[in-house]
């Protein structure tokens, strides 16, 4: 069985800890527990991603980065691809005389980079996957991670994805025979349904799921 450990989600006006409970309003480097090198390059979907998977590892009380034996990975999906850095790299590439294009605006025309930045920050040196389209944006990330550590190719990994909203990531790791409180099953369920299209719809749905569930665990 995998168990759902912790769910960090992060906007530009607020960020929080779904199953801890915790909310806050604004955010930034602030947020991650030990210096996030040349951060400031990172672009926008880059930056959320890593707010939001330093979020759900603090959800999950697992400490970072993860040593090297961990077998630690991340797999995350959008509907968008990179579309918004494919723009803001080719409007450069036109505005500097269709000579060049600056590099630093490149990288991040890969869809795999903000999981790369993610990976190299908090020690996730297990599979990396993306995943595109879908009607949720997060829900498919959240079935490879699955299966990926059932497979045995991981023991924890972080699933989500990031959007124009901001980013949610969950921590999922293998329970073995005990009963986790939260299962990927029951987040599946969260994001099947219609009011998960946006970061905010299923914000609010996965805090529903927490109460359901009867889960109050200490801040």
């Amino acid at each position: 069985m995998t168990g759902v450990k912790g769910i960090g989600w992060w906007t530009e006006g607020a960020w929080g800890r779904v199953i801890t409970g915790a909310r806050g309003n604004g955010g930034g480097q602030k947020r991650f527990s030990s210096q996030f090198r040349n951060f400031g390059r990172l672009d926008r979907e880059s930056k959320a991603a890593a707010y939001a998977v330093a979020l759900s590892l603090e959800d999950a009380c697992i400490s970072y980065p993860l040593a090297p034996q961990t077998a630690a990975g991340i797999a995350g999906g959008n509907s968008l691809g990179c579309l918004r850095a494919d723009l803001t790299y080719f409007r450069d590439y036109v505005e500097c005389g269709r000579t060049l294009g600056r590099g630093n605006y490149f990288i991040y025309t890969l869809p795999t980079s903000p999981l790369a930045e993610c990976a190299i920050h908090f020690g996730l040196e297990g599979p990396l996957l993306y995943a595109a389209g879908g009607s949720s944006p997060f829900s498919r990330s959240v079935e490879i991670a699955e299966k990926v550590i059932g497979d045995g190719q991981a023991e924890i990994m972080l699933a989500g994805g990031a959007s124009d909203e901001g980013a949610v990531f969950f921590t999922l790791q293998g329970t073995g025979n005990e009963k986790a409180r939260i299962t990927t099953g029951h987040v599946m369920e969260v994001l099947g349904n219609s009011g998960a299209a946006t970061l905010a719809g299923a914000v609010e749905l996965l805090d529903n799921l927490m109460k359901e569930r009867g889960i109050r665990a200490a801040v």
